[in-house]
């Protein structure tokens, strides 16, 4: 985590995940929440996550559309050459 170059923010991180996961795993036993529930959960948000990112693409095609004139065709290739490298 010292790739942060921020102090602060890797100890915050170092104690908050450890910290988030133990009291997860406390919250599940006292809940009795089982793998199959977990798993379906995260398989759900996960499902979200990729079609949140998928709208968020077509916004920016149709914006590059709008915006720079571009044709429907060359208007992804423009998206995914200014995104795909940070």
């Amino acid at each position: 985590m010292a790739f942060m170059r921020n102090w602060r923010a890797t100890v915050i991180s170092a104690v908050a995940i450890p910290a988030s996961h133990h009291l997860d795993v406390r919250h599940d036993a006292r809940a009795e929440l089982h793998v199959e529930h977990i798993t379906m959960l995260a398989l759900v948000l996960m499902v979200g996550v990729v079609i949140d990112d998928a709208i968020v693409v077509l916004e920016n095609i149709f914006r590059y559309i709008e915006e720079k004139k571009l044709p429907p065709r060359q208007a992804p290739c423009w998206r995914l050459a200014t995104s795909a490298w940070p």
